[in-house]
């Protein structure tokens, strides 16, 4: 038996909706300390937007005429949390939408506003008339707009990420095909709203709703067989970030890596009271910005760690070795500036002043 028109794709319009707002809500108790909001409002909006969308298909909307093109304002902000939730994958925080962006948002509730204030018996005809006829002026000014700023916010999107990822990066990791796939989705989506001004009204959701019922339903596939595919991408987008954002590049990092430990070991370049980052750098004949990055992502210490765990570390063995010498003698000598600044670092690092370290060691001379 042939089923209606509509009746399949209304089973899966009404399947996906129930899905983004399950969507929704998980993100709206997540007990996660990073909640974020956009993801909330994102499937909320897809799931508004699906069971409008099955009210219009159906005939279902004449009997809730009030709920009528009020998908249209929400749809405004798919494109600015699109782009602020998808940049979180090589940013490191969460970002918010900013207050201008929600000026397409007014803009359409002022142009329908003359449609909202219909009573219901009219608002039953217009339904009626606009799925079978041409839309007003109003409604298709609200869809440009709404199509235009998807459009803005997807390009911005797609230019971050084509400068993070290269053609062969893409090409061996299936989390990033899976991206972006989605992404040519939700492009196909966006301008599939501009078939409005060729078909019918009808046929224009259809389609529209149909796409977002495919992005829908990849999205709960990735959530129940990858649950952490997100996170994953996010790794891979950050990691790559990092390396574009890098300023060594050029640099031999084992033949630096070894400089680095020369400097300490055998230069013992902290003993020098004055010693900087900047002279270090200037020594090593790279720039202090590079060193401060080596330093930070390789060897996983700052500079002020690494000089005073070397400092320490000489004073230590000065103090059991040279049991005669002042405190305040190997303070200097291993490049402390003065004695404050040696006791404060010491305890720090050793739970103990060096005099408590210093008798400690006579008791414990193996120790």
């Amino acid at each position: 038996m042939e089923l209606p028109f509509g009746s399949f794709d209304g089973i899966l319009f009404a399947i996906s909706g129930l899905l983004a707002f399950q969507f929704s809500l998980g993100g709206l108790v997540s007990h996660s300390s990073k909640k974020s909001i956009l993801p909330i409002v994102l499937f909320a909006d897809l799931s508004w937007f699906q069971f409008h969308s099955l009210g219009v298909i159906s005939g279902a909307m004449i009997h809730f005429p009030h709920f009528y093109l009020t998908n249209l304002p929400l749809a405004s902000l798919f494109g600015p949390v699109l782009f602020h939730l998808v940049s979180q994958f090589w940013i490191e925080k969460q970002t918010k939408i900013r207050y201008f962006e929600f000026i397409p948002f007014l803009m359409i509730v002022i142009l329908l506003t003359p449609l909202y204030l219909l009573n219901g018996e009219e608002k039953i005809t217009f339904i009626k008339n606009s799925t079978l006829m041409e839309i007003s002026w109003n409604i298709k000014i609200a869809i440009i707009l709404i199509n235009s700023w998807t459009i803005f916010y997807l390009l911005k999107t797609l230019k971050a990420l084509s400068s993070l990822l290269t053609f062969e990066l893409l090409k061996q990791d299936f989390k990033l095909q899976i991206l972006a796939i989605l992404l040519l989705l939700t492009s196909v989506a966006t301008f599939s709203g501009f078939t409005i001004f060729f078909l019918s009204p009808k046929g224009t959701i259809t389609i529209l709703a149909r796409i977002l019922t495919l992005i829908i339903f990849l999205l709960f596939v990735l959530r129940e067989k990858y649950p952490f595919f997100f996170h994953q991408v996010q790794v891979i987008l950050l990691t790559e970030r990092k390396k574009k954002n890098s300023q060594l590049t050029n640099i031999n990092l084992s033949d630096l890596e070894k400089k680095v430990n020369a400097s300490f070991s055998e230069e013992k370049l902290y003993r020098m009271e004055d010693f900087s980052l900047t002279f270090w750098a200037t020594h090593l004949g790279i720039s202090q910005h590079q060193l401060s990055e080596f330093l930070n992502s390789h060897l996983k210490k700052s500079f002020f760690q690494l000089t005073n765990q070397a400092r320490i570390n000489e004073a230590k063995d000065l103090i059991v070795k040279e049991p005669k010498k002042s405190i305040l003698n190997i303070a200097f000598e291993v490049g402390f500036p003065s004695k404050s600044t040696f006791y404060d670092a010491f305890r720090r690092e050793m739970g103990m002043t060096p005099q408590d370290f210093r008798k400690k060691s006579k008791k414990n001379p193996d120790g």
